[in-house]
C-alpha cells in the first residue's frame, strides 16, 4: 500500500473501528500525521505567535487544534484496526491511555514532591510509548482472524 493510499484509505474509513489494518496502512497515516502536525505547528507560529505567547504554549494554537481534532477519529480507529490485525482488541487503547495517565499523574506527584526523582516516571511513560509501538510494528496475524480476513491475501479474481 502507498503513502496516499493508506491515507485516503484511513480518512475513508475515518470511524470504522471493524476489520484489519496492515502495517503499511498505519504507519504511512501515522508519518502522514506527524507531517500534518509540524506543518499545523509551524502555521501556528507564523500566523497566530500573539496567540500563542498569550497562552503561553509553544507552538500550540488554533491550525495545531483543528489538526488534532481531525486526525484524532481516524487515528484511533486506524490503531484499532491494525491492534485487530495482531489479533488484539481495540479496547487496548483504553488501557494503555489509563495507564499512561496513571504513570503521568505519579510522574507529576513525585515532581512536585521529591524533584528530580520524576526522571524515571519520565522514562517509564517513554518506555510504555515505545512497547505500544512495538505491538502496531509486530506483523499481523496470517489468514483470517476474528476481526476479519488477513489484509495482506489478495481476494481471487472470479474466472466467470
Amino acid at each position: 500500500m502507498s503513502f496516499f493510499e493508506a491515507v485516503r484509505t484511513c480518512f475513508s474509513k475515518f470511524a470504522d473501528f471493524t476489520g484489519r489494518a496492515r502495517r503499511s496502512e498505519y504507519w504511512y497515516f501515522f508519518l502522514f500525521a506527524v507531517l500534518l502536525q509540524i506543518a499545523a505547528r509551524i502555521s501556528d507560529a507564523i500566523f497566530f505567535p500573539a496567540t500563542m505567547h498569550a497562552l503561553r504554549l509553544r507552538f500550540t494554537g488554533p491550525v495545531t487544534g483543528i489538526e488534532l481534532l481531525v486526525l484524532l477519529l481516524p487515528g484511533l480507529a486506524a490503531v484499532t484496526r491494525r491492534l485487530h490485525d495482531t489479533s488484539r482488541s481495540g479496547w487496548w487503547i483504553v488501557g494503555y491511555f489509563c495507564l499512561y495517565i496513571a504513570i503521568a499523574a505519579i510522574t507529576i506527584f513525585a515532581a512536585l514532591h521529591i524533584g528530580y526523582w520524576a526522571l524515571s516516571g519520565l522514562a517509564f511513560d517513554v518506555a510504555l510509548i515505545i512497547g505500544f509501538w512495538v505491538i502496531l510494528a509486530l506483523p499481523g496475524t496470517s489468514g483470517a482472524n476474528r476481526y476479519g480476513p488477513d489484509p495482506l491475501v489478495q481476494p481471487k479474481a472470479n474466472p466467470s
